[in-house]
């Protein structure tokens, strides 16, 4: 068929497969990369079979400068001249923690099932602080370490390494589980603790970057599917994080990460996958870190930032940000869930992007105060010419860092 686009729901595949293919969001995806194969068909003279055969990485890369939800494709558009500048920053993330305060200490929750952490390796595990209760005598936990099997997957598949704590009477107690674990590329891992009566994990009300706390249904939860046969039986369908969005089991990774370098933001990728796949600033300074819109403001002239340097003069007319909306909250209108607020804290509110000038001052380019999206196009009235951007974070919705997926320049017209 040469004049021929699929969209919607017209794909043979599993009942499990299908419980992700028939929801609106994956449609609309789709929908997407069918309407934007159907432009460029237009805008080339070609028809859908000779866009595929002709140029088929043409639609990859629109649908990766779109911000479309493209997992695990990596931007390699030549177009994008970010791609072959080196990424610098004010400060990045590198400790990665979340430990108890006067004002969050954290509630008791029980191991009657398995609890588990997501975390970034990269670029190793050598071990992971928990902080624990114990019960009347001294406990013995068993601690595995488990990877996800593909990168873009959030719960444990292939077994690496097992250990054991042992955990004191009362508490709570932190603890060490040593792994070593250094993989020759960095992933996501998953560090179970396996269920014992008595003993119990500290659970703060707090998001940590690049983790996620999960449990392991139990026989009598909701949504546990007892007529899929064992044969067919997922992970997915084992573990699960409602309940537990927004809230972190207490723990301490060792040693510091790389996972939000600089880099990160012009890797290629725009959406966890391995790993969060983001530059993310230390702790912003001032206030409204609460989640509840008023923003946490950096103050300084030069406050937070995120710079662009390459080697020769660029010409650019069009910039472009990928800013982090936790692509992991969970929204569903079917079941009239609202979030507690309004924009999702993680945000970036206030930003400048800045070119510097003959004599080094910098010069602002685009100043936005009030931004409520994920994804900003900036065109710019007429072409520049620099060696050097710099996007400045004044202020985010709410969370204590600065999140940046991508930062994209072009030349041209775009």
């Amino acid at each position: 068929m040469s004049n021929l686009l699929f969209a919607g729901r017209n794909i043979s595949a599993t009942h499990i497969a299908f419980g992700a293919t028939r929801v609106m969001a994956t449609c609309a995806t789709l929908g997407e990369a069918a309407g934007t194969a159907a432009a460029l068909c237009v805008s080339e003279g070609l028809t859908p079979r000779e866009l595929a055969l002709k140029q088929p990485e043409s639609v990859r890369r629109t649908l990766l400068r779109q911000d479309a939800s493209v997992i695990g494709v990596a931007d390699d558009d030549p177009g994008n001249l970010a791609l072959g500048a080196v990424a610098t920053a004010s400060s990045h993330l590198s400790g990665i923690a979340a430990e108890p305060t006067a004002a969050e200490p954290g509630e008791r929750y029980p191991l009657g099932s398995d609890l588990a952490l997501l975390l970034p390796a990269d670029p190793a595990v050598e071990s992971v602080g928990l902080l624990v209760h114990g019960g009347g005598a001294p406990a013995e936990l068993t601690v595995e370490l488990w990877d996800t099997g593909r990168p873009e997957n959030g719960v444990p598949l292939g077994h690496l390494m097992t250990t054991g704590v042992t955990v004191p009477p009362g508490g709570p107690h932190w603890v060490t589980a040593r792994f070593g674990h250094r993989p020759p590329a960095a992933h996501n891992v998953v560090v179970i603790v396996r269920a014992h009566p008595g003993a119990a994990l500290v659970l703060v009300p707090r998001r940590t970057d690049g983790v996620l706390a999960l449990r392991r249904r139990a026989e009598g939860d909701a949504a546990v599917d007892h007529d899929i046969p064992e044969e067919e039986g997922q992970a997915v369908l084992e573990w699960q994080a409602r309940g537990l969005r927004r809230h972190t089991f207490c723990f301490r990774l060792s040693p510091d990460t790389h996972a939000f370098r600089p880099e990160q933001a012009v890797g290629g990728f725009q959406r966890p996958y391995g790993g969060p796949r983001m530059w993310s600033s230390d702790a912003l300074p001032g206030p409204g870190r609460d989640g509840t819109g008023s923003g946490g403001s950096v103050s300084g002239e030069d406050g937070t930032w995120l710079r662009l340097d390459w080697e020769q003069e660029q010409e650019l007319s069009e910039l472009r940000v990928v800013f982090d909306d936790d692509v992991d909250e969970y929204l569903n209108n079917l079941h009239r869930h609202r979030t507690p607020f309004e924009v999702m804290p993680e945000l970036v509110r206030a930003y400048r992007i800045q070119m510097p000038g003959p004599d080094g001052t910098w010069h602002t380019l685009v100043s936005e105060t009030d931004n409520r999206r994920r994804h900003r196009v900036h065109r710019l009235a007429g072409p520049v010419h620099t060696r050097a951007l710099r996007l400045v974070v004044d202020a985010t919705h709410g969370a204590p860092r600065a999140h940046v997926s991508a930062f994209k320049a072009y030349g041209g017209a775009h």
